[in-house]
């Protein structure tokens, strides 16, 4: 009778244990996920630009958290040290690991050339072009026409301050500035 006992217990407390164990994991997975997806959002919203987290996981355990978890997150690269990812077309993350630990690293991608506005030069130009062109029909949208066209005109001069030496040939065969 004892021993008939003692097995009951030990079973009971087996299954108690796995399901409080199953439990355990699929709260500590929830977390996970949680935790996952705030450091991506943080990063992705320029709220934070690194972030390092313990998880003594190989890197195929990340990289598929990140598919599972998250949405609109791009793989770029994937291997045994680092995940590239990309979000929205305007941010890069790096992830790396290095030991035991994940170092989250966020870069914008900058559509903006160097110190430029805009990266196309015939940008300017192409707007006060169609500015010209533009027939206004009443007073308030000529005096918009005018505001834009003086908004077009300092951006073609910011433009060829900040120009580059390849781009100073455009400027030449535009005959900008005109100097009369």
């Amino acid at each position: 009778y004892f021993m008939y006992l003692y097995t009951y217990l030990y079973l009971y407390f087996i299954m108690q244990t796995t399901k409080f164990t199953q439990n355990d994991i699929n709260e500590g997975i929830e977390n996970l996920k949680v935790g996952i997806c705030n450091i991506i959002n943080s990063l992705a919203n320029n709220k934070i630009s690194e972030f390092t987290l313990e998880f003594p996981f190989p890197t195929t355990v990340m990289y598929e958290m990140i598919i599972k978890f998250t949405n609109g997150v791009k793989v770029i690269d994937y291997n045994a040290v680092t995940i590239k990812l990309r979000i929205h077309n305007s941010v890069n993350i790096l992830i790396t690991k290095v030991g035991n630990k994940y170092h989250f690293e966020s870069n914008l991608i900058n559509p903006i050339k160097d110190n430029r506005i805009v990266s196309d030069k015939t940008f300017a130009t192409r707007l006060i072009r169609f500015l010209e062109q533009v027939e206004v029909q009443d007073m308030i949208s000529e005096e918009e026409q005018k505001y834009l066209l003086s908004v077009a005109n300092k951006l073609r001069n910011y433009q060829y301050l900040t120009r580059t030496e390849e781009e100073d040939v455009y400027f030449k065969n535009i005959r900008f500035p005109n100097k009369n």
